[in-house]
This record gives structure tokens, sequence and C-alpha cells, in this order.
């Protein structure tokens, strides 16, 4: 059998050296590449617009990776409740 892994990189990278040193045949051909979106940049003003009603889910993990380095190279902080 051999183990096609589709996921980006790095992960799929290190899930197939993972199969590998298991003794499977595995290869990484990644289906998606995550980057940051055009308004990133505005981020931080859109946090600090948020009232004390609102919610901001998080859903995905590169999404949070992405805002949490643009917040940091801009001095900024997430939002905490009062």
């Amino acid at each position: 059998m051999s183990i096609l892994v589709t996921r980006p990189s790095p992960a799929g990278e290190e899930l197939v050296s993972r199969l590998r040193t298991l003794g499977q045949v595995a290869w990484h051909f990644p289906l998606i590449e995550f980057s940051p979106g055009r308004q990133l940049p505005q981020l931080a003003d859109q946090l600090a617009a948020l009232g004390e009603s609102d919610l901001l889910f998080a859903l995905s993990q590169h999404a949070v990776a992405f805002a949490q380095s643009q917040l940091h190279q801009q001095d900024r902080k997430w939002p905490r409740l009062p």
C-alpha cells in the first residue's frame, strides 16, 4: 500500500516522515496552501472596535497563527474582557 498525504506543509511533510519511519511508502502532495489575507493589516483596528457584547470565533489554527503574527508585528494584543 502507498499513502498520498495531501495536507499542507509543514504538517504534511511531518506526517510523511513519520509514516516512512514506520516503514510505509508515503508521498507528500499538498492540495492547499495557507497564506495571510489581504485584510489582515486591518485586524488590530477591527478587534479594537469590538464591543463588550460582541463575540469573536476563531475556527482555524492557521487563521489564528496569521492573526497572532500580525498583532505581534503591530505590538498589539488580543482583546480581553474588562
